[in-house]
This record gives structure tokens, sequence and C-alpha cells, in this order.
């Protein structure tokens, strides 16, 4: 059911995509560039699909949260940008259980820098579907939330984070674009952690926003 929810929302994003595409905001649009720059911001909602052990139980690590995040890019064609992301994701709690018959839960949070690709085969249009790629380590932290209890144990591990996706941009302006994005995270733990996780799956649907720039003329 939860994959269904996410294929409609990005079915919705994309047909929003292209109503805004035939507007005059698309009339705008200024064709990418080999050697152009990209900085962009992204916002929206992560959710958290991870499970593991803790007191020999099987639970839920995090929940549903928001992600926020930017990335920095160079063109070497106008078809693929190569650069950086960095994003930070708080996952909220997970399922309620019982320890010592106090109501608990675990939540996730997780800071992700990676190597970044965005492939552009529709680099020519006001409207692109895009494919974001991604390689570099997730940080997450894990901590044990308790009723009535405000020292909360914790936890941080760090993995080898894997990302793709899909996205779309429609421009609003000559060097501005905004668009959405969704994103599947995932993480290899190799259950180096007191809480026996082997890997961290993570969904993501955001927005984006952003501006491209030609270096020579960043100054001007």
């Amino acid at each position: 059911m939860k994959f269904k929810k996410i294929i409609a929302v990005i079915s919705l994003f994309i047909s929003g995509g292209l109503a805004l595409s035939t507007t005059a905001f698309a009339q705008t649009a200024n064709i990418i560039e080999a050697g152009q720059g990209e900085v962009a911001v992204i916002g929206g909602i992560s959710i958290s699909d991870t499970t593991g052990n803790y007191e020999d139980a099987s639970v839920k690590y995090g929940g549903s949260g928001y992600i926020l995040g930017l990335n920095m890019l160079m063109y070497p064609s106008k078809y693929i940008g190569l650069g950086l992301d960095v994003s930070y994701a708080d996952n909220g709690n997970g399922d309620s259980f019982k320890l010592s018959d106090v109501s608990s839960s675990l939540a996730t949070q997780h800071i992700t820098p990676m190597f970044f690709a965005k492939l552009q085969p529709m680099a020519n249009l006001p409207f692109r579907l895009y494919i974001p790629l991604g390689i570099g380590f997730d940080f997450m932290t894990v901590s044990l939330q308790q009723d009535n209890v405000d020292e909360k144990e914790t936890d941080t591990t760090a993995g080898l984070a894997l990302m793709a996706g899909l996205g779309f941009e429609v421009d609003v302006a000559p060097d501005a674009f905004i668009g959405a994005e969704a994103r599947y995270i995932y993480t290899d733990l190799f259950s180096r952690n007191k809480y026996s996780i082997k890997s961290a799956d993570n969904f993501v649907i955001a927005f984006r926003a952003g501006v491209r720039f030609t270096p020579d003329n960043f100054w001007d």
C-alpha cells in the first residue's frame, strides 16, 4: 500500500509539471549548456522502512518526518551534472512497544553527504524529467524515546548510502527552476550498531528549487 501511494504521488508531480510547462512560465526557459553550474535546495517528506532488533524483539526504527537538503553541481555536458548533495532527515518515532512496562519507541535521524549525478535527457526543453543518482555515506542516529524519561539512549552508525530517483523541473525564469523529486535511499550499515540494524530504507518525496549560472559571469 505504501508503494502505491508513493507511485500515485510521483504521478501527481509529473502531471503537475506537465501542466506548468504549458503556462507562460515555460516561455522563460534557458536551455542547459555545458559548463554551467547549479545550486538547489530540497525540502519534503522522508519515510523510513527500517527494522532491527531491540531487547530480542523485532521493531521498526523511525516513521515519517521531514527532509532538508542542498546540492551543488556542474554540467560537463548538458545531459549530465556532477557534484555534491547533503541532506538531513528526521524520521520521527517508529512503532510503540513496551519496555519494562514503559511505552517506548525508536526515533531515527539521518545526515547523508553524497557524490551526486543528475542525468538530464531533456536538457533542451523547459520541462525536464531527470534521474538523480548518488553514492556516499549515511550517518544514522537512533534514540530510544520513553514516556516520562528525559535521558535518551542514543547510538550513531555510519554506512554506505546509495540513492536513485526520478524528478521533474520547469523553468520559471531564464536561470531559475522549480520542481519535485522522488528518491529511494538505501544504506548498508553492516550491522555495526547496538540495534543489529543491517540496512536502512528511506523513501523521499520533496520539492526542489534552484538556479543555474555560468561561472565566468557569476560575479558580473
